[in-house]
């Protein structure tokens, strides 16, 4: 959307991205057997997915 010249072909972007995200909604399913963690620290979760510097 960023790189497009009209906000007609822009609009028509955006139309797009919500109709497949739409399409994907997941339910909330209430009385869940396990409760969602909330990991309060994401920095080091794959530490084989950091860059180094060197």
């Amino acid at each position: 959307m960023i790189f497009v010249n009209t906000d007609r072909e822009s609009k028509e972007l955006y139309d797009i991205i919500i109709e497949k995200a739409e399409k994907n909604l997941v339910s909330i399913n209430p009385n869940r057997a396990y409760e969602r963690k909330h990991d309060t620290s994401k920095r080091n979760k794959f530490t084989t997915n950091l860059r180094y510097n060197m």
